[in-house]
């Protein structure tokens, strides 16, 4: 992550520094599901990878099987 200069009439007023979130353990282990998912979709080749990502974002995720809390 890169700071970011901010400007107001093409005059820099300031800096934002980003932080690393860190992520909580139920995070963790949604992503882990849904890491495990996208294994076991490859590995089935129901579709291609592409398509797969399309899937995914068409679904809003549902194709994982998972939900974020």
């Amino acid at each position: 992550m890169h700071p970011v200069a901010i400007t107001r009439h093409g005059e820099t007023v300031g800096y934002y520094l980003p932080v690393r979130r860190k992520r909580s353990q139920s995070e963790r282990f949604t992503l882990r599901q849904a890491a495990a998912r996208w294994e076991e979709l490859l590995g089935a080749e129901v579709m291609p990878p592409k398509r797969l990502v399309l899937e995914v974002n068409l679904n809003s995720g549902s194709i994982w099987g998972v939900r974020s809390t």
